[in-house]
């Protein structure tokens, strides 16, 4: 295994430098955006939607399984050898056109098993999500069958904190904004094992979206249609026809959602942008039903920098295929960048919110850790190891550890001059297996030695941090950034090695600074 490993790693390095002897590093994002333009033929029929929807899922399922990181690896690798030989995982249509298209060779043997390999996985996944439905309705794992409530989708524990009521969560911003009338319950999909009473309101983990009736007609007649569909899919499959094995695991809501009678959806659903690109499919029928579906961010750091010859690079995660019917944006330069991808035929769709919450810890007592001093919030991004770096497609080195380190110790050297002020660092998100362990020990090491600074924990909301400051200093082009603008904090993001262009429209209307001193100068005039 460690060899393998060294071996990928070798091969990653070498073909990113033959993609910059090209002068071609955005090779990653131009290939994944090309490929994500190729329609799919597949029918909807067996699943009861239209052709046209069935396609723009399967597309939307390849972009966000197939079309990122595993992908860039490969042609990484294959670029790295001389040959240009390329082992993937993808459909033979995609896979021609590598060929043709780009010229890489296939290793055809390899290609065609892990392409049947991953075709099977995705089909038994659909198989156990029928299953796990079916059990859902022996239970009742639903919504209550007449209440008025709305639900929550991909959360996790880390949206459900101690002391709940005074966090900053998804939930509590969305109650916060929207002031429900007549709302009876709050559910979501999260496994925590408890029940949260806030205010009038009971929060519930809940498996199904929806309440269906369970009745053994119903459930007889589920069974059948499940039955039906996987011998329909697997035939298909064997045909070449991989559209219903690869979303099997979207016909149990779809079909609960369709065949149940008459089904209680929620008022509002709420999904946030993690998992955005694939819209499942049992949510276009309650979109017909009159629930509100709403995609939310909360993180407006989604822009590709500026290249130094002023172009802008294409976007990393293929927005311009999300199909949602409502969006919340954080602001109009948020809203403009998607719309420039959606068209603008689609701007009505937005909803300008400002910054989202989304998790919170409430461990961390910021007044006594402080000690009375002035805070100066400071907010960096992940450094990942070389290969996971690369895999994201990238194209330019910016945030690596020698311009991270740069700007920390800048930030240190600047805050040390103040008086009764410290700096506080929040990393932007907890520490993974893709992180750079040699960056993350030196930024442990600089931040114990300075007593000027110190470092919070990652999983601490960034709103309970900032409206603590007297000012924030962010790394381009982080989304705390927008959160001190929006609670009136001085913000501004610090670029220590100058690459970022002043225009650069990823600054969204935040201040640049780039030379230490002006930094100083700027953080004087501010505590001052």
């Amino acid at each position: 295994m460690f060899f393998k490993r060294k071996k990928i790693e070798k091969e990653v390095r070498l073909g990113k430098l033959f993609l910059e002897s090209t002068n071609n590093r955005s090779y990653l994002i131009y290939l994944s955006s090309k490929l994500s333009k190729t329609n799919h033929n597949a029918e909807g029929s067996h699943f009861g939607i239209s052709d046209q929807l069935m396609q723009l899922a399967l597309k939307q399922f390849f972009i966000q399984r197939f079309l990122f990181t595993t992908l860039n690896i490969s042609v990484l690798r294959a670029l790295g050898r001389n040959d240009k030989l390329i082992r993937c995982t993808l459909p033979p249509n995609l896979r021609k056109r590598l060929h043709e298209e780009e010229g890489f060779k296939s290793s055809e043997i390899i290609n065609k098993f892990s392409w049947l390999r991953i075709l099977f996985y995705w089909y038994i996944r659909g198989i156990y999500s029928i299953v796990e439905h079916f059990f859902f309705l022996i239970k009742g794992e639903m919504p209550d069958s007449k209440s008025n409530y709305i639900f929550f989708s991909a959360l996790s524990s880390k949206n459900f904190p101690n002391n709940f009521k005074n966090s900053k969560t998804i939930i509590n911003w969305v109650l916060n904004k929207e002031k429900f009338k007549n709302l009876n319950q709050i559910y979501h999909d999260a496994k925590i094992g408890k029940t949260i009473f806030l205010d009038s309101y009971s929060i519930n983990e809940c498996s199904l979206p929806f309440y269906v009736n369970p009745s053994a007609k119903n459930i007889l007649n589920y069974v059948i249609s499940s039955i039906k569909i996987c011998f329909i899919s697997f035939f298909k499959m064997l045909l070449g026809n991989y559209s219903y094995a690869l979303l099997l695991s979207e016909y149990p809501k779809l079909y609960l959602s369709k065949n149940t009678g008459e089904v209680n959806f929620a008022r509002n659903y709420y999904f946030h942008n993690s998992t955005s690109i694939l819209r499942p499919l049992w949510t276009y029928q309650a979109e017909n039903k009159g629930s509100s579906i709403i995609l939310y961010f909360y993180s407006a750091h989604i822009y590709t920098f500026k290249s130094p010859k002023g172009k802008y690079y294409n976007e990393l995660y293929n927005y311009r295929y999300l199909s949602w019917p409502k969006y919340y944006v954080w602001h109009d330069y948020h809203k403009k960048y998607l719309v420039s991808l959606l068209g603008e035929d689609q701007k009505n769709k937005f909803e300008i919110v400002g910054p989202v919450w989304f998790e919170s810890s409430n461990s961390f007592d910021l007044p006594k850790i402080a000690r009375g001093e002035k805070i100066i919030s400071i907010f960096d991004i992940n450094v990942y190891n070389s290969v996971h770096f690369l895999s994201l497609g990238h194209p330019n080195d910016y945030f690596t550890s020698e311009t991270l380190l740069k700007f920390h110790n800048d930030i240190i050297e600047v805050i040390g001059k103040c008086k009764n002020t410290i700096g506080i660092l929040k990393n932007k998100r907890a520490k993974s297996k893709f992180d750079s362990k040699s960056y993350n020990l030196k930024l442990e090491t600089l931040y114990k030695k300075n007593r000027s600074v110190l470092k919070t924990d990652a999983s601490l909301d960034a709103h309970s941090l900032i409206e603590n400051s007297v000012a924030s200093i962010n790394i381009p082009f982080t989304s705390t950034a927008h959160v001190a603008n929006y609670l009136g904090i001085p913000s501004v993001y610090y670029d220590p090695v100058q690459q970022i262009q002043p225009d650069d429209r990823g600054l969204s209307g935040i201040p640049l600074i780039q030379d230490k001193e002006d930094l100083a100068l700027w953080l004087n005039s501010v505590i001052k």
